[in-house]
């Protein structure tokens, strides 16, 4: 019961951290802007995007060429070598106190709230908000004093941007009007031309909401030319194929050797045939793992643990081996005789296959 009990707290907390982990689509369910400086900001995201290619032939990377090959199992949707990033749905929610106060009639068509939407690329970051020199005070919001000074638009985030024809950091405006509650955000794509690491923010400068709830819905989609497996991730792909293919071969000899010396096989080989078979389970299910991933953009909760359990029984397995060598059992032991109570005392596999599951994960 022990055991049992042991294994369903780790299981749910497996699916927790799988719930919990960061994937191409990142979703945003009433999540609470923070005060950060002098704004209120959520982190919708940060990762490293590959610029776009119109072409997905004119790559020259062996990893990318692998994953766009026709026989990597991707999609052509997805490896259609654009970038960008995609808003779907998303909508603002103030608190109901704050959109009262504009029920009157001369508030009526006009705006009443503003929230606005930051990506920037980490090169541009000195770029968002502003430094003084004397007071050694970075702020993100436009004062009427900086209005003044530095001629930004007052309650707005700044940017300071050295030329007009400067395209980046991306600011987009989200009004709320009237007395409206919730402000919606049109469906929007912005293609990634420039390979980096981007950030998007959501954040308000507007006064009326600081000391106030205020809520982001909605989701948005990071795609790099290749598909939406972050970069970052991209290499396991041909990684764990390769892997997968290698022992798929030292398992085919291993069995040609056994059958061969049939009569002459102690458990030792049966031990490392079933090592050899969860190595290539486990690097199979990793493969397809992140090719459903680069494909989808979400990672798919039964594969991963089926591929964390077959890696950490494999590492148990593969430990209990390496003891049992170490204390002669095939090399100068035919039996372990009495030591064989010593490696049940080890209770190594019940003991390690949860740790090192939930380690995977």
């Amino acid at each position: 019961m022990k055991c049992l009990a042991f294994w369903g707290v780790w299981l749910v907390a497996a699916l927790g951290a799988l719930h919990r982990a960061d994937a191409a689509v990142h979703s945003y369910n009433r999540e609470p802007f923070q005060p950060y400086l002098d704004a209120l900001v959520y982190g919708g995201a940060k990762e490293g995007i590959r610029g776009t290619r119109i072409n997905s032939n004119e790559t020259k990377e062996i990893i990318e060429r692998w994953v766009e090959h026709p026989a990597s199992g991707m999609s052509m949707h997805s490896t259609d070598g654009l970038s960008y990033i995609r808003f779907e749905n998303l909508k603002f929610i103030r608190s109901k106190e704050v959109a009262q106060k504009y029920k009157k009639d001369k508030y009526k068509k006009k705006k009443t709230g503003l929230v606005q939407i930051l990506i920037f690329e980490v090169t541009n970051l000195y770029d968002v908000g502003h430094f003084d020199p004397d007071s050694k005070k970075h702020t993100l919001c436009c004062t009427k004093e900086l209005s003044k000074t530095i001629g930004c638009d007052r309650n707005s985030i700044i940017l300071q941007t050295d030329d007009e024809e400067q395209t980046w950091p991306k600011l987009f405006d989200v009004n709320f009007k009237e007395a409206q509650e919730v402000a919606h955000m049109q469906d929007m794509v912005i293609e990634i031309e420039d390979t980096g690491l981007y950030n998007l923010w959501f954040l308000s400068c507007d006064p009326e909401f600081q000391g106030t709830k205020l809520l982001v819905s909605g989701s948005s989609v990071w795609k790099n030319p290749t598909g939406f497996l972050p970069g970052m991730m991209l290499p396991m792909i041909p990684l764990y194929g390769v892997l997968c293919l290698l022992y798929l071969g030292l398992g085919f000899v291993w069995v040609v050797v056994l059958f061969r010396n049939f009569k002459d096989v102690i458990m030792l080989q049966i031990y490392i045939s079933v090592v050899i078979l969860l190595s290539m389970l486990e690097t199979s299910l990793w493969y397809f793992d992140y090719v459903n991933f680069n494909n989808t953009g979400t990672r798919p909760a039964a594969i991963t643990i089926w591929a964390v359990l077959f890696g950490a029984l494999r590492k148990v397995i593969s430990k209990v081996v390496l003891l049992l060598v170490c204390m002669g059992y095939g090399v100068v032991k035919p039996t372990l005789g009495q030591d064989k109570q010593k490696v049940r005392h080890t209770q190594t596999t019940g003991d390690s296959l949860p740790c090192l599951s939930f380690t995977e994960l």
